[in-house]
C-alpha cells in the first residue's frame, strides 16, 4: 500500500519460509523495519492473516493499495506523511 502524495514509503505484507516449522507473515517498511509478524501453520492460513492486516490498514485510512505486485505481497505508502 502506498501514500496518495508519494513519499516513496511502502508498507508491505509477505509470507516467508523459515528454519522454524511453517510459515512467517511479515509486514513492515522492508526488510529492516518489520512492525508485526506471527507464524502460521500453512499458506492457507498466512494468506487469510495477510488479507485480515491488509483490510485493517486501509480500514484506518491513510493509505492505498498499490497493484501490479508480482508476488503474494501486498503493499501499502501512507496518504499522510506525517502519520508514519
Amino acid at each position: 500500500m502506498a501514500d496518495e502524495e508519494h513519499t516513496g514509503r511502502v508498507l508491505t505484507c509477505g509470507i516467508y519460509r523459515t528454519a522454524a516449522p511453517g510459515l512467517e507473515v511479515r509486514c513492515g517498511y522492508g526488510e529492516e523495519h518489520l512492525l508485526r509478524s506471527q507464524r502460521v501453520a500453512e499458506i492457507g492460513s498466512g494468506r487469510e492473516l495477510a488479507e485480515q492486516w491488509r483490510r485493517a490498514v486501509l480500514a484506518n485510512g491513510g493509505f492505498e493499495s498499490v497493484t501490479g505486485t508480482t508476488t503474494s505481497r501486498y503493499a501499502a505508502r501512507p496518504t499522510n506523511p506525517k502519520e508514519t
